[in-house]
């Protein structure tokens, strides 16, 4: 228990960019409160799901495609929601796929306009890492004679801190184009990336 600041301060520091995120996410969000205190605009509010494709750079610097869902409820110019990503290396026929998978929940602040918004958040998440570890056997995989290779599979978990900035270009009321950029601070397997998304104002 003595080693877990440690542990976690090793690995904020391979996430540099996240860090730099959660300093801008919590200095807009200062700014945000204040300007909300201080306005006396009419609220408007809506839920939003956004789904995204792009590289992982989580597995030793490496950069296999990962998936995103996030679905958020919007308030102004704050929001909250829940956040699933999926990042799979894949390298038949070596066993086990390397995987990370990360649940969390995350809460921001957008800047809207009316032909795109950005906005930055940050919150807390549950990571599950699937690595390689040992050879432990070989096999003939089909009848051509690939040879199939099978490792140790090593399991870990972290709780993280995830980071995200979006921006999109928003043509219309329901849906917009754009980019989303992620970190996730943890000591276990810091996976960071970024991915081309899309997102939808279900109502």
């Amino acid at each position: 228990m003595k080693n877990c600041p440690v542990l976690f301060l090793r690995g904020a520091t391979r996430a540099s960019p996240g860090l730099v995120m959660l300093m801008i996410f919590l200095t807009l969000s200062a700014r945000g409160l204040w300007a909300q205190t201080n306005t006396s605009d009419s609220s408007s509010s809506h839920l939003s799901v956004i789904l995204g494709i792009g590289p992982n750079y989580g597995f030793q610097d490496k950069s296999p495609f990962c998936e995103m869902a996030n679905v958020r409820y919007e308030i102004d110019h704050f929001y909250v929601g829940v956040r699933y990503i999926y990042g799979d290396q894949s390298a038949l026929p070596i066993l086990p796929d390397r995987t990370i998978k990360d649940f969390g929940v995350i809460a921001g602040y957008t800047y809207k306009q009316r032909l795109y918004d950005l906005s930055i958040g940050a919150g807390i998440s549950y990571g599950w890492y699937v690595n390689r570890g040992k050879f432990d056997s070989s096999a003939y995989s089909n009848e051509v004679g690939d040879l199939a290779q099978f490792y140790e599979e090593l399991d870990s978990h972290s709780i993280s801190i995830p980071v995200q900035a979006d921006a999109f270009w928003t043509p219309s009321d329901v849906f917009g184009f754009g980019i989303t950029i992620f970190d996730n601070i943890n000591s276990v397997e810091n996976n960071y990336g970024f991915l081309f998304s899309v997102k939808i104002n279900v109502f």
